[in-house]
């Protein structure tokens, strides 16, 4: 199962816990990071000054996720439990929505967005 979640809703980490932001509180620097996942700094920067809408945003991170298929594959088959972790409160304008809905479609894993 896939869960995501922000770094400080504690209630919903299960299994194997991962950062998938570009950056980590402090609290959370032994947290593993799962680079595969991360966003490309230059598209959050363009999505934070307006410079690209949340639409292309979305296509921007998916084709550079999807480059990384089989490897994520294979790292979600070596665990049962994934929570994808950042710094967003809401799931709706986040790539780690947009990353859980890739492994679902990638892998049929049952997916829990909060």
């Amino acid at each position: 199962m896939i869960y995501t979640a922000n770094f400080w809703n504690k209630d919903n980490h299960k299994g194997k816990v991962v950062s998938i932001a570009n950056s980590m509180p402090p609290q959370f620097k032994d947290m593993e990071k799962f680079d595969l996942l991360v966003p490309p700094w230059t598209i959050v920067e363009q999505l934070k000054k307006g410079s690209i809408s949340w639409s292309t945003y979305e296509t921007c991170y998916l084709a550079h996720i999807s480059r990384y298929e089989r490897s994520i594959k294979e790292f979600v088959e070596n665990h049962e439990d994934i929570t994808l972790c950042c710094w967003e409160k809401s799931p709706e304008r986040c790539h780690r929505r947009l990353a859980a809905k890739y492994i679902n479609k990638i892998t049929n894993e049952k997916t829990a967005v909060k």
